[in-house]
């Protein structure tokens, strides 16, 4: 399809200021430069100033969807936009949101998070910007939940999420701190000292009584001694410094069990997850815990809530890419439940900044890409080669108007979108903490009694 088809098929061919340019380069075809340019004027005025000629066709009128919402306006249709859907079952796969810092990516993702919610699943936001719990005010009380690392989350890492057994959730901590390049040693100490503590504290047995980080430093690990300066004696560090790091983290770790997340999820639409302003090794660790015991979660209670969307933000921040030169790491545990949560009903929305920075072959693994404006080669580049861009369409990413995206399902054309503005209005940390106050009351959480811990042997 040469220049000028796209134009008409752009404008549509009823359009009756096109057909009239049809006519004329009919009558006329030495004038047909001239007529694809006064095609390109009727564009630009249509789509606003600001967009130069952005070659993208209008949504199929007969695509059928079997749960829609609106997340926009269409843009290069008949007329100055269409209502503009997409189906809740196109995210049964994951989806990815990449461009520009203020562009508009958190809108969008907060936009699809209603769209999901209202039509009966579940979003959860990872939440590393902290900017998402303006959403209180689109729901209801108590609809939206927000817990936030180091203040109102109460989480126990050490603690097997649902029915999985002591010793496979010693195997997930271990692949989760090996990400964090504690060496071998100390991974094999970190699984010795974990089977001691289980076991007095009767893990084993079925207890529930479970070890915190806080009572591993005190107990098991600082009763292991090393003679100094051997290589025992500096894994047996490695692991402490690690673990004392977590153990800091006020409020939220040191509880023997945390909230029950099943319950949090029956009752809520939207939860939200902020990370703290820690460092990244505490964030990744935290994030790898949470999205372990999400994965459990719905497997043990498929289809009980619909639906679920995951809203990762700047995964890039969390996967160091010294991971890619190990050769113990078949893939780091993020991109891994990408590409596997599918099976529970859950998918991924990643939202970043840096497109370039995912891998290729999670790239696969996305079904809506909505992209907004890029500003780097190697992340236009990524773009193009993963949904086969043409050269206008690869031109136009460094262009692309703020909360203006192209939505490229994989099984459709690429099409441009207004994003919806929900103007919520902002939220203080005050008018937080005095929303979220009464919903914490009704969390279950059994807290540390600060007594000795047993004696592990």
């Amino acid at each position: 399809m040469n220049r000028f088809e796209k134009y008409v098929r752009f404008l549509g061919r009823d359009d009756p200021g096109v057909r009239r340019l049809l006519e004329l380069v009919e009558l006329r075809p030495e004038m047909r430069k001239n007529i694809e340019a006064r095609l390109v004027q009727i564009m630009r005025r249509r789509v606003g100033s600001t967009i130069d000629l952005p070659p993208f066709t209008i949504a199929s009128p007969n695509r059928e969807y079997h749960r829609p919402f609106l997340i926009g306006q269409g843009l290069c249709g008949n007329g100055p936009g269409y209502d503009y859907f997409v189906d809740l079952d196109s995210f049964e796969q994951s989806g990815s949101i990449p461009g520009s810092t203020g562009m508009g990516k958190s809108t969008l993702a907060e936009v699809i998070a209603i769209g999901v919610a209202n039509c009966g699943g579940r979003a959860i936001f990872l939440d590393s910007m902290h900017e998402h719990h303006k959403l209180i005010h689109a729901f209801k009380p108590g609809e939206v939940l927000v817990l936030e690392l180091g203040k109102s989350e109460k989480e126990n890492p050490l603690q097997p999420p649902g029915n999985m057994s002591p010793e496979d959730w010693k195997g997930i901590q271990k692949n989760i701190l090996r990400e964090q390049f504690l060496r071998d040693g100390s991974l094999n100490l970190h699984d010795d000292i974990m089977h001691r503590a289980y076991k007095a504290y009767g893990v084993y047995d079925g207890g529930e009584n479970y070890p915190t980080i806080k009572r591993i430093l005190s107990g098991a690990l600082e009763k292991t001694d090393f003679k100094l300066g051997t290589r025992s004696y500096g894994f047996k560090e490695s692991l402490t410094d690690r673990l004392r790091t977590l153990g800091n983290i006020p409020n939220s770790f040191d509880v023997i069990k945390g909230y029950d997340l099943p319950d949090i999820l029956r009752s809520t639409k939207i939860v939200i997850f902020r990370l703290g302003h820690y460092s990244a090794d505490v964030r990744l660790f935290y994030v790898n815990v949470k999205l372990e015991k999400i994965r459990q979660c719905l497997a043990q209670h498929p289809g009980e809530f619909g639906r679920v969307i995951i809203v990762l933000e700047e995964s890039c921040e969390l996967i160091s890419n010294f991971l890619k030169n190990r050769s113990d790491i078949t893939e780091p545990t993020i991109y891994r439940a990408i590409r596997q949560f599918r099976r529970y009903g859950a998918s991924f929305l990643v939202v970043d900044q840096f497109a370039g920075g995912i891998p290729d072959q999670i790239w696969s693994c996305f079904n809506n890409i909505f992209v907004m404006r890029q500003s780097d080669m190697k992340s236009m580049w990524t773009i193009t080669k993963a949904r086969n861009l043409d050269e206008e369409q690869a031109e136009f990413l460094s262009r692309i108007p703020p909360r203006t995206c192209i939505h490229c399902p994989a099984d459709d054309a690429p099409r441009l979108i207004e994003i919806t503005d929900l103007n919520l209005p902002p939220v203080s940390e005050e008018e937080l903490d005095e929303y979220m106050a009464p919903l914490l009351q009704q969390l279950k959480y059994v807290p540390d009694d600060g007594s000795p811990p047993p004696v592990v042997k």
